[in-house]
């Protein structure tokens, strides 16, 4: 069944498009960005109910795109003008790491789930970062002429599209 959900905060604006929901410990949070913000919204009693604002501390500017990892407790984020990626702990708010690699700004995060993280950017490439690993190796997947705009696994396969209107199978 499908379920709609109506989220608001007298104090604090929530972008639609920018949010997921996910179990954090035992209970489902739901996680929502506005410009610099961060906020996670609890389900007590049948309604999701306005928690922590993670603000700042990690961006200067707008937040872009952000992915959750429920196993790890970890969110990566990034700003829509930066090529870093930001690494934190959902229970700690602190930064684990920051990622750098990237030549322009990144569009799409996604967490297959393996202990790694994978990133696609403007600058026409797909990044697969070892996140267990001491020096954050990272590796990179090149292959579109335009810029990288969607990244997604169907079973051991990473499957991206570009906006050279071309579909690769990793």
């Amino acid at each position: 069944t499908q379920e709609c959900l109506h989220i608001s905060s007298r104090e604090r604006k929530v972008t639609p498009e920018a949010w997921i929901t996910q179990t954090f410990g035992e209970e489902p949070v739901l996680v929502t960005t506005y410009k610099q913000t961060l906020t996670i919204w609890h389900f007590v009693k049948e309604r999701w109910r306005h928690g922590e604002a993670i603000e700042e501390q990690f961006h200067t500017s707008d937040i872009s795109e952000f992915a959750y990892e429920s196993s790890r407790d970890q969110i990566a984020s990034v700003q829509a003008d930066s090529n870093d990626i930001k690494l934190w702990s959902l229970e700690s708010q602190e930064i684990l790491k920051s990622l750098k690699g990237h030549e322009k700004p990144i569009n799409k995060l996604l967490f297959p789930g393996s202990g790694s993280l994978v990133s696609a950017s403007k600058d026409r490439t797909i990044r697969v970062w070892e996140l267990d690993a001491e020096t954050m190796s990272s590796k990179t997947l090149k292959g579109h002429v335009d810029e990288v705009v969607s990244i997604d696994f169907i079973e051991e396969f990473l499957f991206s599209g570009g906006k050279d209107k071309e579909i690769r199978k990793w």
